[in-house]
């Protein structure tokens, strides 16, 4: 399994060869002008898939890619499947993998400063679990039950045999919601831009239920304390 520092090393060799595809033109010098809030004639579709393709075969593990595996393997139409969603969940400054310094960032880097009129800048998952924290909750997660294709040894690992960790914490989540190393997930999966988005997809469909079990557990304590208190008032 790779250390930190090889992953470190290997994504720095990565974004080195890059950097020489970053793209050039009014925009990429000054995208908070007028004219730039349509990115389709200078940061196409095909130019946000190649950075895409860059991201993820150089760091697959990471949720944002995990998420495009999703959105390629199934029917989903949620509005997190457009390629600029796919590289917030990766690129942003002020969200997710904040991982701008990735060749593979570059363009977007270049693209979504503060004030930048560019459309599609930050629309990735809101609370999407970053890669830190879905190897902890995938080893927690695997610890507590059996994880396919998911071989993680310390909650520090990152990739190695465990490729997809997201995948591991959707499946084990979905069936055991509550569990506590569900926190992420269950964030993410609350967060109200997500629920109509994620919640009837694999990724969250265990989540909606979440909620309603608690209530219906807390229900009869509150009962009985407010029973108690009314008794104590006469």
């Amino acid at each position: 399994m790779p250390s930190l520092q090889a992953v470190l090393v290997l994504t720095l060799c990565a974004s080195a060869r890059a950097m020489s595809h970053a793209k050039s033109g009014p925009c990429f010098d000054d995208p908070t002008a007028d004219a730039c809030k349509d990115s389709s004639t200078f940061y196409t579709d095909a130019d946000r898939t190649t950075d895409l393709t860059m991201l993820c075969n150089a760091m697959k593990h990471m949720p944002g890619c995990s998420v495009q595996t999703l959105c390629d393997a199934s029917a989903m139409d949620t509005k997190y499947c457009s390629k600029w969603s796919l590289l917030s969940d990766i690129c942003s400054t002020t969200h997710g993998e904040m991982m701008q310094d990735m060749g593979g960032c570059a363009n977007y880097k270049k693209l979504c400063i503060k004030d930048s009129k560019v459309t599609g800048c930050d629309t990735g998952i809101p609370d999407l679990i970053t890669t830190k924290q879905a190897t902890k909750d995938a080893y927690q997660a695997c610890k507590d039950s059996t994880c396919s294709k998911c071989t993680i040894m310390s909650e520090d690992s990152i990739g190695g045999e465990c490729a997809d960790p997201l995948a591991a914490i959707i499946s084990a989540c979905n069936a055991k919601p509550s569990s506590s190393y569900c926190a992420n997930w269950r964030a993410m999966c609350a967060h109200s831009d997500n629920k109509d988005s994620l919640s009837k997809y694999d990724i969250c469909k265990s989540a909606a239920n979440v909620g309603g079990k608690l209530s219906y557990q807390l229900s009869p304590l509150l009962l009985t304390v407010a029973a108690v208190a009314l008794t104590a008032a006469l």
